[in-house]
């Protein structure tokens, strides 16, 4: 089995954690789901954002491979191809292509990643 693990912050795993409180809050108000088992979601949630504590390595752990990715060597947009998430290239090697459908975000979007996304394409409304 292929695993990773990268170490995180707790301030943007916490902000992650609120906004997805205020969506799943919305999401029963609108009657979606099981009202149940969403605040049970949202208790756990609240719970853990009263003493955020995340996992770390042990200080000598050892590893298998070790990957460093320098982000400064990222100087493009990513974009994932269809049907496979590992199909992944950067935007110069796919420009010019015909888009028909655009997914933005992943397991750790939050809502101001889209807040971003919709700043961003109000320039292109009616395109």
């Amino acid at each position: 089995a292929a695993g990773c693990t990268i170490k995180l912050d707790k301030e943007p795993v916490m902000e992650y954690l609120t906004s997805n409180i205020t969506m799943l809050k919305w999401m029963i108000s609108e009657g979606y789901g099981d009202e149940r088992t969403i605040r049970r979601r949202i208790a756990a949630m609240e719970a853990w954002l009263e003493n955020p504590v995340l996992m770390e390595a042990d200080k000598n752990a050892s590893y298998h491979k070790v990957f460093d990715i320098d982000l400064n060597q990222i100087t493009e947009p990513v974009l994932c191809c269809p049907n496979d998430p590992d199909d992944a290239k950067v935007l110069s090697d796919v420009a010019g292509e015909k888009i028909d459908e655009v997914f933005i975000g992943s397991c750790m979007t939050n809502i101001g990643h889209f807040r971003a996304a919709g700043e961003l394409l109000k320039g292109f409304e009616g395109q």
